[in-house]
């Protein structure tokens, strides 16, 4: 009998939620804020999918995940790069790790980044970041009754393939079918016998960032006969969303509890700036130029093997180095001996800055790297106080800690609470407003959604300061686990009614890693035994 139900609703934010909830359009979120407990939750720097629902997971920053990005540095001097998979997770360790190790039979379907699946007491089906045609089920025969379930399987709608340019009509379609394959799974699901469900929708995402501009009268892109006609679509997907979860808790027992989460919430992009162009500018980036010609031919290749084959596209970009062969380009076009400093290729639409010490800035002209860091950081804020953005710069360690601080940049910003976002690319103006591309009019904010409801849970009660990092222990005390004392979240405690079952018992702090996981093994082999 499933105890606890975690919906997981990507890039979910209040500054939707809550407006469409007032007009009474989505009576089901509506009733569990009014009936539980609710509160923004902050996400990760940046807030980027990968690092993000990494750290929900595990309880842990990106400096002890190892995650900052869909694509991660091996090692500090080195540029090569891997993509985001199960093996990061699972390095850190999730939350349904030790409740599997536990005995509890737990189901992880749809999470992103977590391809390949792996072995756990229960189900595993791969999200956002793997191909449905590869094997994304844990047990494997697991996606038999997904396929009969669902008729067909479908993880995600690329929001930003060129097939949806010119056709919102065709991307709202495709985005309604794959909800309907959620509702599906999801019954599927909670039909079941798994104890502990943790399911994403990840619509709402992709929604967000290509209709934006249809649903916030400030957004540049922002025409009243276009949001009169599309905006009413992007209010269906929420509603069609908020049936899901309706529908999930009605299918629940009485005592189980459900948690709703997002990694990271959303606003409007407004503009855009290119750092490896502004390094350029400024003197601190070195061209190849003999690359320019390979760029571009790249491009027309790579756009015509992804129209044509996108399973191989899909598969040569998730390769090693900086993304595969199809990527290269985008760092071979930069002489990356000779830069003193450059923007690796990223996802995360913050800015990032390496700066080269090899490079002859530092080896032949005796420049200090804490010198030239100051210098950049100096000109960049001058830069956008030139340019009307306020921006905010950081170090590695003012964000991060742990052992894998040292994988992240030396330089890190952010630019008008991310609402301009930052690219790596060399073939654009430093600095563009509106930012081009109208079919990406919406980004990523920090400000996410926790939402609580349930028998152990209190009614009407906001939840204050909570960070992304919290949701893997309060979890694991909800179900009577010891939080893991590598974690760097807490337990929300508050969220509890006082004669509750969580609530009677302390919050317990045990031991993290290869050991507990052991101990767990050998206490359940054990109790089988006696029985």
């Amino acid at each position: 009998m499933i105890k606890l139900l975690v919906l997981g609703l990507d890039g979910a934010t209040f500054s939707v939620i809550k407006p469409l909830c007032n007009e009474g359009k989505l009576p089901n979120l509506k009733k569990l804020i009014s009936q539980g407990v609710h509160g923004t939750l902050e996400s990760t720097f940046p807030p980027l999918t990968a690092p993000a629902w990494t750290s929900l997971a595990t309880g842990k920053n990106p400096g002890k995940t190892g995650v900052f990005d869909f694509f991660n540095r091996l090692t500090q001097d080195s540029l090569q790069r891997k993509p985001t998979r199960s093996s990061d997770i699972r390095r850190a360790r999730a939350y349904w790790d030790y409740l599997s190790d536990s005995g509890m039979k737990v189901g992880v379907v749809n999470y992103p980044c977590l391809y390949p699946p792996y072995e756990i007491n229960g189900v595993m089906v791969s999200g956002v970041g793997s191909d449905p045609q590869d094997e994304i089920c844990y047990p494997k025969e697991f996606k038999q009754a997904l396929i009969k379930k669902c008729g067909r399987y479908q993880i995600q709608v690329p929001w930003n393939n060129r097939e949806y340019a010119d056709n919102p009509e065709l991307f709202v379609n495709e985005l309604l079918g794959l909800l309907e394959i959620n509702q599906n799974t999801l019954e599927l699901l909670l039909e079941s016998d798994l104890e502990v469900i943790t399911f994403v929708i990840a619509a709402g995402d992709f929604a967000q960032h290509y209709m934006w501009r249809y649903i916030d009268p400030t957004h540049p892109y922002y025409r009243r006969p276009e949001a009169d006609k599309y905006g009413p679509a992007f209010v269906r997907i929420w509603q069609r969303i908020d049936q899901i979860v309706g529908s999930a808790i009605e299918g629940l027992p009485k005592h189980a509890n459900v948690l709703i989460v997002s990694d990271h919430g959303f606003g409007p992009r407004r503009s855009s700036f290119c750092t490896n162009s502004w390094l350029y500018k400024e003197g601190y980036l070195v061209k190849r130029s003999t690359f320019v010609k390979v760029r571009w031919l790249r491009g027309i290749v790579g756009r015509a093997i992804r129209r044509v084959v996108p399973r191989f596209y899909s598969k040569a970009t998730h390769k090693g180095g900086f993304g595969g062969i199809l990527s290269m380009p985008a760092v071979a076009e930069i002489d990356v001996e000779r830069s003193a400093a450059f923007s690796p290729p990223s996802g995360s639409r913050v800015g990032l800055i390496c700066l080269n010490r090899h490079a002859p800035l530092f080896v032949e002209d005796g420049r200090d790297i804490d010198e030239v860091r100051h210098e950049i950081t100096s000109k960049l804020k001058q830069a956008c106080n030139n340019l009307g953005v306020t921006v905010n710069i950081y170090s590695p360690g003012e964000l991060y800690t742990g052992p894998y601080v040292d994988l992240t940049y030396d330089i890190i910003f952010e630019l008008d609470d991310f609402e301009c976002t930052v690219h790596f690319g060399l073939d654009r103006i430093p600095y563009q407003k509106p930012a081009p591309d109208m079919n990406f009019s919406g980004t990523h904010k920090r400000e996410g959604i926790f939402i609580a409801y349930g028998h152990d849970i209190k009614q009407g009660v906001k939840l204050e300061e909570a960070k992304i990092y919290d949701v893997a222990p309060t979890i694991l005390h909800i179900l009577g686990m010891p939080i893991p004392v590598d974690m760097d979240g807490r337990v929300s405690e508050e969220i509890f009614r006082e004669d509750s079952e969580p609530t009677s018992r302390p919050v317990e702090y045990g031991e993290a890693g290869e050991r507990d996981r052991i101990r767990r093994k050998l206490a359940k082999l054990k109790s089988l035994r006696k029985m």
